[in-house]
């Protein structure tokens, strides 16, 4: 009898011994699943709003520069004298200035401007501001200048990358455009717009915690 109940004993505890484990089994695959799809899920998150993040500075930054280009008064001021150091020059600088803050007000956070054309002139907005003439080949020579030209007033994205017109060592995303000051059917002057990476950076180390 005793013998009997030993069996029986070790036979229920076997079985419930194996539940127990096909129990823990189940557990662990369905937690792990559980985990994975949250994984996925956070994952996926972190990158639509990354995407959302870069698809909205760009769009500010295409839009700043179409107000720029399209504004007559800057792109007349863009051909006066503002280069020079005489008294009228110091003028023109003022009222090109003036109209440029009139347009970007707010918007120019985190933001450089470049405005150049093939002729040398060239201005440029940042911590300062630059009025010069530069010699033209050191314009065409710029590895995006002649496609910017090429798309007749369309947008231009370039990839990160140390600014080859102004000198600053941080990396910086670029969008660049070309326009007519003078003739309305040939483009012949280019804005660039340039936002620091770092500031990107910021932007998307804060979208993802």
């Amino acid at each position: 009898m005793r013998s009997l109940h030993f069996k029986l004993f070790w036979r229920y505890a076997l079985l419930i011994f194996s539940l127990s484990a096909v129990f823990m089994l189940l557990l662990y695959h369905i937690m792990g699943n559980e985990f994975r799809s949250n994984a996925q899920g956070e994952l996926q998150a972190d990158c639509d709003n990354i995407s959302t993040l870069l698809d909205t500075q760009v769009e500010q930054m295409d839009q700043l520069s179409k107000r720029i280009v399209d504004s007559r008064q800057l792109r007349a001021l863009f051909l006066e004298d503002n280069y020079s150091g005489d008294a009228d020059s110091y003028y023109h600088k003022n009222d090109f200035s003036n109209a440029l803050f009139d347009i970007i007000r707010l918007s120019f956070d985190h933001l450089k401007l470049n405005m150049f054309d093939m002729s040398g002139r060239f201005i440029h907005v940042g911590d300062s501001s630059i009025f010069k003439y530069q010699e033209p080949e050191s314009i065409t020579g710029v590895p995006w200048v002649e496609p910017a030209l090429e798309i007749h007033g369309k947008k231009l994205l370039l990839a990160p990358r140390i600014p080859e017109l102004n000198t600053v060592s941080e990396p910086v995303l670029s969008l660049v455009r070309a326009f007519a000051p003078e003739n309305p059917v040939k483009e012949t002057a280019i804005l660039e717009l340039q936002m620091e990476y770092s500031y990107i950076e910021n932007k998307i180390a804060d979208a993802i915690h």
